[in-house]
């Protein structure tokens, strides 16, 4: 069985083999580009821990101190990723360039971030992703200054101690936008999509729940059910076996009758290649 590791935020510092990233600060620049249009916002004067963590955030813009775009990040911005979370006695920050997810500790105090003993899974990436992987780590590592405007689609503005800009744009979490802490729920997916139980000629997932200890082993899988319903960013792959870890959010929309359930992907798991014919 082929198995991709993949990190919840949550379990970054608990659950999976973690080592601290180092390397040379990386930069390629041959020309200033032109500066980031701001949209019409509000700038916030003190930031607050929620202000972070209630956002997905996308790199936009990354220059050195000389205001010349660092292209090691810069060409890949749109996968460069960012999250904050708290959890009792820790805030965790998150971020990754689409391989490995790495991460560590942070307090935040008159919008100065201060991030402390940066760590990373270990999966093997491609040359530049490795190069832009240590390069990411070294720019969030220790402490930076922060700026803050509010808006529909809010930006982060974070300004290293060696001067590099690095400039974030905001998409709303989940749990901003239910109001509310999910539950969560791990289930595997099979590859394979049976008819739905409504007669029609739509296919439902069919999914068991994974039963986890709270030191993260698993203990047990409940029975087989078809799921008449989407997971929010999940698509599925008929190839491919897998377990997710979902986020459960409650809601009362006013046209069912009746509390449903919202289900979210949070992370991947396990996944394996299926056995087909």
């Amino acid at each position: 069985m082929l198995k991709t590791p993949a990190l919840s935020l949550g379990l970054l510092s608990s659950t999976l083999l973690l080592t601290s990233c180092q390397g040379t600060l990386l930069s390629g620049q041959d020309s200033k580009d032109t500066a980031v249009v701001m949209p019409d916002t509000t700038a916030v004067a003190t930031l607050k821990h929620t202000d972070l963590s209630y956002y997905h955030w996308q790199l936009i813009s990354v220059k050195d101190g000389s205001g010349y775009p660092v292209t090691v990040l810069d060409d890949i911005k749109q996968q460069v990723a960012l999250d904050f979370g708290q959890s009792p006695g820790d805030s965790w920050v998150s971020f990754g360039v689409g391989c490995n997810r790495m991460g560590g500790s942070y307090s935040l105090n008159s919008n100065v971030l201060v991030v402390t003993t940066v760590a990373s899974t270990e999966m093997m990436c491609e040359p530049k992703i490795n190069d832009a992987e240590r390069l990411l780590a070294q720019l969030m590592q220790g402490s930076s200054q922060l700026s803050y405007k509010k808006d529909a689609a809010p930006l982060l503005t974070q300004t290293t101690a060696n001067g590099h800009s690095l400039v974030w744009q905001g998409a709303q979490t989940a749990e901003a936008r239910y109001k509310q802490h999910p539950d969560i729920v791990f289930w595997r997916v099979d590859h394979h999509k049976p008819p739905c139980p409504d007669g029609s000629t739509k296919t439902c997932l069919k999914v068991r729940p994974v039963i986890y200890d709270d030191k993260g082993i698993k203990t047990g899988e409940g029975p087989w059910s078809l799921f008449v319903g989407d997971i929010e960013g999940y698509t599925h792959d008929s190839t491919v076996n897998t377990v997710l870890r979902l986020k459960r959010f409650v809601v009362d929309p006013v046209d069912v009758k009746g509390k449903q359930f919202v289900y979210v992907l949070d992370a991947v798991v396990e996944s394996a290649i299926a056995d087909t014919p």
